[in-house]
């Protein structure tokens, strides 16, 4: 999981900075066109406005994206490693079993142990079918999960930025946001220093 983490982070660092040269490049264009004077200060003030609403959606989006495919994968990651914890769980009860059969039949005698043996494959197959429960269990949960946060993305790509107003807008409310959540860490490492002092 840490992996695949660290691949898409790496991956959403390099399109992202792919993507904002492309952007430089236009508001270099756009300079150098006011400065040539084929562009009134007006209509450099407006275009690069456009430009930089065009570039917080194509960086949003780019990262929406980025992100939806990382939830995809790694949905798919958890119901493989699930299916096979599950197989394991199972093989391992069933080489119980075969141990146990094995030493009873030494022990107890070869009619004895069959019987043993069949109580023994019955409570197999009961771990075996519960455990199949589960997994389809946990893999309609992912499944849901998975819709879920595709639709939510979904939505959030849909929602482009309008126009220059509402891009400083959601970057105030980003700010905000991030400036709560970094009181909020400073609060807990200030009680958890507390704490350690006690």
């Amino acid at each position: 999981m840490k992996l695949l983490l660290q691949k898409y982070a790496d991956q959403r660092l390099a399109e992202t900075e792919h993507l904002k040269g492309k952007f430089r490049n236009d508001f270099s264009l756009l300079d150098k066109l006011k400065e040539e004077g084929q562009l009134e200060e007006a209509g450099h003030r407006e275009a690069r406005k456009a430009v930089a609403v065009g570039e917080a959606n194509a960086v949003r989006d780019l990262g929406l994206a980025i992100g939806r495919t990382h939830k995809e994968e790694e949905a798919q990651l958890r119901q493989d490693l699930d299916k096979k914890h599950i197989e394991e769980q199972v093989a391992f009860k069933k080489a119980q079993v075969e141990l146990h059969s094995r030493l009873k039949s030494e022990f107890l005698g070869a009619e004895e142990a069959a019987e043993e043996r069949r109580l023994d494959l019955k409570a197999l197959e009961a771990f075996a079918a519960t455990k199949k429960l589960e997994q389809e269990k946990r893999q309609r949960a992912t499944e849901a999960e998975k819709r879920s946060v595709v639709r939510a993305i979904d939505q959030q790509l849909e929602d482009k930025i309008k126009d220059h107003e509402e891009l400083l807008k959601r970057r105030r409310e980003a700010h905000a946001a991030a400036q709560g959540e970094a009181a909020e860490l400073r609060r807990r490492l200030a009680d958890r220093k507390r704490q350690m002092a006690e």
